[in-house]
């Protein structure tokens, strides 16, 4: 008798845990391109470029904190280029949501969206819902080095 409780138990355990914890979420995909090209620089002077790129983006986190990353790598298979083999990221950063359900936060690599301007910081980011009809975003950081753009 003791030993079908046991069991009883532990299988209701099992069914009602996942409904108990945070769903976790992995999402990401990986792009691919080639293409090559002759340049014609000036009569009788051209160079061949065999360029090859690769994007990913992943992404993981629950509803109230996620981690983000969008990148590239590039690179000339034919001729050497300045800036080939390196990675870009382009989003690095982690995000809270919900505090006090008034607020986000984020922090690493990331773009802004402020007004006319647009660009890609690593700072930190916050956005505030003072009141129903007031929001307000502040963000601070520096910009990208050059061989990240």
């Amino acid at each position: 008798m003791l030993t079908r409780l046991k069991i009883r138990l532990t299988l209701l355990f099992t069914v009602a845990m996942p409904a108990l914890v945070l769903a976790q979420t992995f999402s990401g995909r990986v792009t691919s391109a080639f293409y090559a090209f002759e340049r014609s620089d000036t009569i009788n002077v051209t160079s061949r470029h065999a360029r090859g790129y690769q994007a990913f983006q992943f992404d993981y986190g629950n509803e109230n904190i996620a981690f983000h990353t969008f990148g590239q790598f590039d690179n000339d298979f034919s001729t050497r280029l300045a800036g080939d083999g390196k990675v870009r990221m382009y989003n690095f950063h982690l995000a809270v949501k919900n505090i006090a359900q008034r607020a986000e936060i984020k922090l690493g690599r990331q773009p802004v969206f402020a007004g006319a301007g647009i660009g890609t910081i690593d700072g930190a980011q916050v956005k505030v819902r003072a009141a129903k009809w007031l929001r307000v975003k502040a963000f601070g950081g520096g910009l990208l080095p050059a061989d990240q753009r």
